[in-house]
């Protein structure tokens, strides 16, 4: 494991609170646990617009959100009203 250099802990800085952990891990070629992990060791944090995207993204893989196919069901889009 090679040590982080002050230049790639200064864009961890920059790149953290706006992108996903797996962009900033491809741009200093580090693993998305390397770099989840020197984040929380100088605790830093998501900004708040980010948060936003990443719950919208989890309830999207997740399947939330979305019309149910049940016509019965009452957030149904296909239900009539």
């Amino acid at each position: 494991m090679r040590r982080w250099t002050e230049e790639e802990i200064e864009k961890l800085k920059e790149m953290y609170a706006i992108l996903p952990n797996e962009e900033i891990g491809r741009t200093l070629a580090r693993s998305f646990k390397g770099v989840t992990s020197m984040a929380k060791r100088l605790g830093l944090k998501k900004g708040p617009e980010r948060l936003r995207t990443m719950g919208r993204e989890n309830a999207a893989k997740r399947g939330l959100g979305k019309p149910h196919s049940n016509p019965d069901h009452p957030w149904s889009e296909s239900r009539s009203k």
